[in-house]
């Protein structure tokens, strides 16, 4: 009986399955897929696995069609599903070369049964002044 447990999704095929195994020492983050013996990548990590589509400059993207529509946000190269709440905010004192960033993305996803939330933030502060 497995113990431990993780969704992993296949890189190949797109197969998504939880994936369980007796002991953390038994974890690995690339698995054999059992469809089609791709990739089995482990979801908190698959980001580092996959090609990205977009451009590995941009850390956040967000696009609104209309004020009534659901926003597209891709964070890393990654387009962000069960939007919860996006939250940005940009700052500065005056010169635009330094700001104050904050993001915060809070997403839900299925494993199984249950909703899983998860939140990712972000933040950089204005660095103080030197005189």
């Amino acid at each position: 009986m497995s113990r431990y447990h993780h969704m992993a999704e296949c890189l190949s095929c797109g197969n998504k399955e939880r994936v369980g195994c007796k002991s953390k020492k038994d974890y690995k983050e690339i698995n054999v897929c059992p469809k089609c013996s791709g990739a089995f990548v482990d979801l908190w990590h698959i980001s580092k696995y996959k090609n990205k589509k977009r451009n590995d400059n941009e850390l956040l993207v967000i696009k609104v069609k209309d004020m009534n529509s659901v926003p597209t946000v891709i964070y890393n190269g990654e387009t962000i599903e069960g939007k919860v709440s996006i939250a940005y905010e940009w700052e500065t004192n005056g010169f635009e070369k330094e700001g104050k960033q904050n993001m915060d993305l809070n997403h839900v996803y299925h494993i199984e049964n249950h909703l899983v939330e998860r939140t990712i933030k972000e933040e950089r502060v204005i660095p103080p002044y030197k005189k």
